[in-house]
């Protein structure tokens, strides 16, 4: 799975960049979502595991605002690890 510099959702399209300090001074979190700039933004300094699943989480986050369906912070996080933990187990499941 590759990570994109930029992914549509909901007819917007969002930039993607994983650089380092982009959680600086924000406890616990490894990416961020900016909806005014349509910006995902993912700290680098994790293992490429975590920045994956981090860039689902992201995604999950754009979608829920996008699409108003106003999820917690824990659901975000539920469906995002369920969503990367099915892609990485089945490798084949995007190929035509």
């Amino acid at each position: 799975m590759n990570i994109p510099d930029k992914v549509k959702i909901g007819g917007l399209i969002y930039d993607v960049s994983i650089e380092k300090g982009v959680c600086h001074g924000l406890n616990k979190a490894y990416g961020t979502c900016d909806y005014e700039a349509l910006e995902i933004s993912i700290e680098k300094d994790y293992s490429e595991q975590k920045i994956k699943q981090t860039f689902w989480h992201e995604v999950m986050h754009a979608i829920d605002n996008e699409y108003h369906a106003g999820l917690s912070e824990k659901q975000i996080d539920q469906m995002a690890c369920g969503l990367y933990s099915v892609i990485v187990d089945n490798p084949d499941i995007f190929k035509e």
